[in-house]
């Protein structure tokens, strides 16, 4: 494994990303608000049916300040928030987990991450790809 990604995505017909960052004092990455013109995508040109934002990590496995894991900063973000998110409409939650990869893919998550994704009853979904040069530290 090279780096691990971890973000969290969530939508809703009535969600409202700005809602949820005014309540949460998290800041999405990525936020559309029910009825936002579309400018990309199946929607484009016209309104948005639902709101949807994603919350990534501020740091990836390579440039993590400390020994927190980025699946694990997620992890606690939902926890502390996952109630106001969801009051602001979120009907839709998942994780995502990306890993950029070099001969081998191996990953490994620790039980911390994996028990309080359950507890929140969240899924998770892993996705791996090889990793661009850029991605890769020198020997």
């Amino acid at each position: 494994m090279i780096r691990l990604y971890a973000d969290g995505v969530f939508s809703g017909d009535t969600f409202s990303p700005r809602l949820a960052e005014q309540k949460t004092g998290l800041k999405f990455s990525t936020k559309n608000e029910p009825g936002e013109i579309a400018l990309i995508g199946r929607y484009m040109g016209q309104p948005r049916p639902y709101g949807m934002a994603i919350l990534k990590a501020p740091f990836d496995s390579a440039t993590k300040p400390r020994s927190q894991p980025p699946e694990e900063w997620i992890a606690d973000a939902l926890a502390q928030h996952i109630h106001d998110i969801r009051s602001c409409g979120a009907t839709e939650i998942h994780v995502n987990i990306v890993v950029a990869w070099k001969d081998q893919c191996n990953i490994g998550l620790s039980a911390t991450f994996i028990s309080k994704i359950g507890q929140l009853n969240i899924p998770v979904a892993l996705s791996c790809y090889e990793a661009k040069e850029e991605e890769v530290e020198p020997d």
